[in-house]
């Protein structure tokens, strides 16, 4: 019986070993990343206070996330900053909300972020809301050595390519082709949600020889201020398409998108105030 039972246990403790010996599932560090940017501020002001760039790629798509600790006080829909370079600048960029509450966006990352790798710094002004009111400046020599490491996420191209984009389905242009494995819905708007508003939003897309959404902008949105439109920029440039062609060979091209939002359930009725 004892031997059984020390049988028993000498098994027991070579499975668990077995169990805590396995490595962890691998991470494809190709997939994408996020970056934080801290603030080089004066000493009597603090990083607390500063505001951060967060820099997110995923399959060389870029996503450049204002955020300060005033955000989360501030119920403003957009921000507007002043962004200057070595180079140049003074620029002035409007920021919409992002709709999952990390920040404010910017509207074409990847220009910004170009310009501001080439001068190895990026000075912010924030302008409006006064409640956000904040200045800092960014050094970019970490996020540069970073993005030498990333294959799926290379250095953004200020220009947006060699050559401007063609109209997709004209001229001999195909249509790209959306890979529906890729097609992630949009998060819902806080704000639409509770008032149970539906909506839809029209975008006109550059998408690239890679079938990578490059740059998004609104052409038309069915409910403006309920943040369907930020939403559906978010979404639509982590889509993937099998690129236009054009002569067989693959082109950049303007492509007009359409998402759609809708609603559950019956929206709220204010109630009246009783006399």
């Amino acid at each position: 019986m004892q031997t059984r039972i020390l049988s028993a246990f000498v098994v027991g403790v070579l499975l668990l070993t077995s169990v805590l010996a396995t490595e962890p599932p691998s991470v494809d560090a190709d997939a994408g990343f996020e970056f934080e940017l801290k603030a080089a501020v004066p000493a009597d002001v603090g990083n607390s206070v500063a505001p951060a760039l967060i820099v997110r790629c995923r399959e060389g798509s870029f996503e450049l996330l204002l955020s300060t600790e005033k955000v989360a006080q501030s119920e403003a829909p957009r921000a507007r900053v002043s962004v200057s370079f070595d180079e140049g600048g003074p620029g002035e960029h409007t920021l919409t909300r992002d709709p999952l509450g990390r920040g404010f966006v910017f509207p074409d990352p990847e220009r910004v972020l170009s310009r501001a790798l080439q001068s190895e710094r990026l000075d912010l002004d924030v302008l409006a809301p006064g409640s956000l009111s904040d200045e800092a400046t960014f050094q970019l020599l970490d996020l540069a050595g970073h993005l030498e490491t990333q294959d799926a996420c290379p250095i953004p191209d200020a220009s947006g390519g060699a050559s401007d984009p063609l109209l997709a389905g004209v001229g001999g242009v195909s249509n790209p082709v959306l890979i529906t494995e890729t097609k992630s819905n949009p998060a819902y708007p806080h704000q639409a949600r509770e008032a149970k508003v539906s909506g839809s939003v029209i975008l006109k897309a550059v998408i690239d020889e890679g079938g990578i959404v490059r740059r998004a902008e609104v052409l038309r949105s069915s409910r403006p201020g309920y943040g369907f439109e930020e939403s559906a920029i978010l979404a639509v440039k982590r889509w993937r398409y099998r690129p236009a062609l054009l002569n067989g060979e693959p082109v950049k091209v303007y492509f007009t998108v359409f998402v759609e939002f809708k609603a559950r359930g019956k929206p709220k009725k204010k109630r009246k105030k009783k006399r």
